[in-house]
This record gives structure tokens, C-alpha cells and sequence, in this order.
């Protein structure tokens, strides 16, 4: 293309601007979704002003208008005839929201077979109790929110095709992850143990590590969500209940409650090495293309757009974790654990 027909056509900013959105999503629908492209390319408000338009919504428009131009041929032919196949995609679907399901579906098999889920007991020692079911409740409110926000996230990458953001919103998950629940889970355990003296040191080091294993295993998990890994997550999540469902089928007549929670949060965390080395891995051999600063997202353009979804997670898992807080109380003497 010359650049007398670039003056022709318009201005040089806005056609880098169009080239940028045809690289990330060649056949954008609408002006709202070059909009949204834009604004996770680091366009903002105040550069659309710059660019003459009255916001990134006008400016999405502008740019519209300009993708013929650089859509490949392929983009731009007509559309073949649909295919009515709604009960077949009906299908893949429903498979599909089977597999999205594993963890969940898994465990509660597993409660169903063996009586216990991979942190669920019936320990009656109301410390040990306490101390497993609030590091529970921690790593799930913990986690839940970031997880949401970057899944949801991934998706839209997913969905444009961009496999360098992908990795890069996995690193972000991996990492922020495990800065966020690492330094909440020592901060429960300090106040926990030093200040409230809520429990015995035993007790104390057992939800320490409880709440770490779990929130490892929950971010693990969201790291396969985030490259859409469901047949590896499944993989994970099905041999972990096997191993389970042996160890308490073959533990005789007794089983010894405390023993057992102990050993179910070493098989977690064995669950949780696992999906880490397997998230290391991919990220080791992929190839990204968000190592330049110019293709990263805007910061606040990610944070306005995940905010809904982080508090989404949030109230979602504080609502599953509340009745037992609530039934429990925030130290010892009264807890049930068989959730």
C-alpha cells in the first residue's frame, strides 16, 4: 500500500491502528468488538481523543470502517451456508461442559464412592477440625477471585486466537497466585497461631499447610483452564480420586481421621506438583508473542475489564465457605468437618 493512499484514506495512526486490530481479530463483527481489542492493545480514552474521535467506542467505528483494507481475502469472502447441526453441537456442548466440570464432578464422585473427597473428613478433634476446614475457607476465597478474572480473560484470548496473551495471562496466574495465596496463608497461620493462639502448634503447621496445598492445586487447575488443557486437567483430577478411593478401600477396618487428612493433603499436594510442572513445561516450549511491550495489554484496561468477574469469585465461593464459618466459629470447640 503507498503512502499517497494512506493520505487518501485517512490517517497513519489509524491505520496502524486497524492493522494492530486485523492482526488480533481479522473479522471483527462490530465496532464494540474493535473496541475491545483496542483497549487490550493500550488504547485508551484519552489516545482516542488524540486520534480525533470522541472515545475508544468512536475510534472503534473509525477503524472499522478501515478493516476491508487489510482483512486477508480469506476474511473477506462470502460466508459458506450453515450447516443446521444444533443437535450434534448440542452434544459437543454438553460434553464439552462435562469436561469444564471435572474437579467438581470428580470429587463428588469420589465423596460418593469412598465416603471422603480429596479435603473433606470426618475428623471430630476439633482443632485438627478448625484448623483444615479455615485454611478451606481461606484458599478458596483466596484464590477464587484472580482465578475467575484471569479465566474469564484467557477465554477472550482464546477467542481471538492469540496464544502469546494466553501465555502471558498464564504466567500472570501462576505467579500473582502464588504470591497471593502464599502470603495469605502465612498470614492466617501468624494470626492464627501467635496472636489469637487459636490452636496448638500441630494444629497450627496443618492448616498452614492445608490452605497452601489446596490453593496450589486450585491455581494448578486454572493454569489448564487458562490454554483449555480439560482432557490433562481431567487426567489429574481422575487419577488423584483413583489413588484415593484405593488408599481408603485398603485401609482396613479403622481408618484413623486424622491420619487420613494428612495423607489427603500430601496427595494434594502431589495433585498440585504435577499441574504446576505440567504448566512449566508448556510455558517453557511455547512460543509467545508477548514478550514485546507493544502487543502486552493496558494494566487498567485488564483490571476494568476482569473486576466483575473477580467479584463474582469472591462472593460465589464466600457464600459455599460462609455456613461453615459460621457453624464453626473463627476457633475451636464446635466444628463439623464433613464438607
Amino acid at each position: 500500500m503507498t503512502t499517497a493512499a494512506v493520505e487518501v484514506t485517512g490517517d497513519l495512526e489509524l491505520h496502524m491502528a486497524a492493522r494492530t486490530v486485523a492482526g488480533r481479530c481479522p473479522a471483527p463483527l462490530n465496532a464494540f468488538e474493535v473496541a475491545v481489542v483496542l483497549e487490550t492493545c493500550g488504547y485508551t480514552d484519552t489516545r482516542a481523543s488524540a486520534l480525533g474521535a470522541d472515545g475508544l467506542l468512536d475510534l472503534g467505528a473509525k477503524v472499522l470502517d478501515l478493516m476491508a483494507i487489510y482483512a486477508s481475502p480469506s476474511t473477506l469472502a462470502e460466508p459458506e451456508p450453515a450447516v443446521d447441526g444444533s443437535r450434534s453441537n448440542g452434544l459437543v456442548d454438553f460434553a464439552r461442559g462435562l469436561v469444564y466440570s471435572s474437579p467438581w464432578l470428580v470429587s463428588i464422585l469420589t465423596l460418593i464412592v469412598a465416603g471422603v473427597s480429596f479435603w473433606s473428613s470426618t475428623v471430630a478433634v476439633a482443632p485438627v477440625a478448625d484448623a483444615v476446614t479455615m485454611a478451606t475457607a481461606l484458599a478458596l476465597v483466596v484464590t477464587a477471585p484472580f482465578i475467575q478474572a484471569f479465566g474469564r480473560r484467557a477465554s477472550f484470548y482464546r477467542g481471538l486466537g492469540d496464544q502469546g496473551l494466553i501465555v502471558w495471562i498464564t504466567r500472570w496466574t501462576l505467579e500473582l497466585g502464588f504470591l497471593v495465596t502464599g502470603g495469605s496463608c502465612l498470614v492466617f497461620y501468624l494470626v492464627r497461631g501467635v496472636v489469637l493462639h487459636g490452636g496448638t502448634p500441630a494444629t497450627d503447621r496443618l492448616g498452614l499447610a492445608a490452605g497452601l496445598v489446596i490453593a496450589a492445586l486450585q491455581v494448578g487447575l486454572a493454569a489448564f483452564y487458562m490454554r483449555g488443557a480439560f482432557v490433562s486437567m481431567t487426567l489429574v483430577m481422575v487419577s488423584g480420586a483413583t489413588v484415593l478411593v484405593w488408599h481408603v478401600t485398603h485401609a482396613g477396618a479403622y481408618l484413623d481421621p486424622v491420619a487420613l487428612i494428612v495423607w489427603q493433603l500430601r496427595l494434594v499436594a502431589v495433585m498440585a506438583a504435577v499441574c504446576w510442572v505440567s504448566s512449566a513445561w508448556w510455558l517453557l516450549r511455547t512460543a509467545s508473542s508477548g514478550g514485546s511491550p507493544f502487543w502486552r495489554p493496558s494494566p487498567g484496561a485488564v483490571v476494568r475489564s476482569v473486576t466483575p468477574y473477580a467479584a463474582y469469585g469472591l462472593g460465589f465461593f464466600a457464600i459455599v465457605v460462609a455456613q461453615q464459618i459460621v457453624r464453626g466459629g473463627l476457633l475451636e470447640e464446635r466444628y463439623e468437618f464433613k464438607q
